[in-house]
């Protein structure tokens, strides 16, 4: 996960708005761009246990 501020100081592009494809690469090795390493599938379990939670799909 890449934080969006830093990203936009580094690239001058918002995060919603980079290619991915291109900059995936650089921005890992860019130690100007913050970053943290989440495991995917404690990330989906956590989504799916506050959908179940809430109530609400999203």
């Amino acid at each position: 996960m890449f934080a969006p501020h830093t990203v936009k100081e580094e690239y001058g592009v918002t995060l919603d708005d980079i290619d991915l494809e291109k900059y995936y690469d650089d921005m890992v090795a860019n130690p100007n761009v913050e970053k943290k390493k989440k495991n995917a599938r404690e990330m989906l379990n956590l989504i799916a246990q506050t959908q179940l939670q809430s109530g609400y799909p999203y």
